[in-house]
């Protein structure tokens, strides 16, 4: 008895040809969609025991999150990343940047990879929408990234503290590479602040010079 797996519930990612998935020969666990006794049909689904894409990203991210991407494509509105494994979410033109955009390639070229913060998880609508001019002003890193370097580089909200010195450390994942860039910013930007905070008037020596 045979069933069919139409080309949609193959895979929880777009495929134009079954090939993509599977081949003659293979043998694979389906579930049953339908069992159709007066066509003597049988529809049958490969993805649906697989786990959803959509809902392991929502249940490992959360809005504000920063997540590291790849331009994928750009669009009038805006650019689609990909943040995930068949994952892809939307930085509208009006979160490039903070000053006004006229076109998407004002800002970012497709391939280009880059940091954005979620600023909205829609899982039922398969909608993730994502910001470029937000993630500039930091922020909590996804789970993914801090795991990547101990949790000990992070405070309890998931912001970046620490004061690592990598050495001739090599990263070994994308993900690695993306945080060891980030990482090395903050790190940077540190002495500023701090040199910054030290120039600034201290209160009571004003109220003492004006008495």
């Amino acid at each position: 008895m045979d069933g069919l797996i139409h080309v949609s519930e193959l895979s929880w990612k777009h495929i134009d040809h079954p090939s993509q998935v599977v081949a003659v020969g293979d043998e694979v666990d389906v579930e049953v969609l339908d069992v159709d006794f007066s066509k003597e049909r049988i529809s049958l689904s490969l993805k649906a025991t697989q786990s959803d894409p959509w809902q392991v990203f929502a249940d490992s991210h959360a809005v504000d999150q920063l997540v590291y991407g790849r331009v994928t494509k750009l669009v009038p509105f805006g650019a689609f990343i990909q943040v995930g494994e068949g994952i892809e979410g939307l930085v509208h033109i009006s979160e490039m940047a903070a000053h006004h955009v006229d076109s998407p390639d004002q800002v970012v070229t497709a391939g280009e990879e880059l940091w954005v913060k979620i600023i909205e998880l829609d899982t039922a609508r398969r909608r993730i929408s994502l910001s470029i001019k937000q993630a500039a002003e930091g922020g909590e890193v996804s789970e993914e990234y801090r795991e990547a370097f101990g949790s000990h580089a992070y405070d309890s909200e998931g912001n970046y503290i620490g004061t690592i010195e990598y050495g001739e450390f090599t990263p070994e994942t994308e993900a690695q590479a993306a945080w060891a860039e980030y990482a090395s910013g903050v790190s940077a930007k540190a002495p500023e602040d701090s040199a910054e905070a030290s120039d600034a008037p201290d209160a009571d020596s004003s109220d003492a010079a004006t008495d």
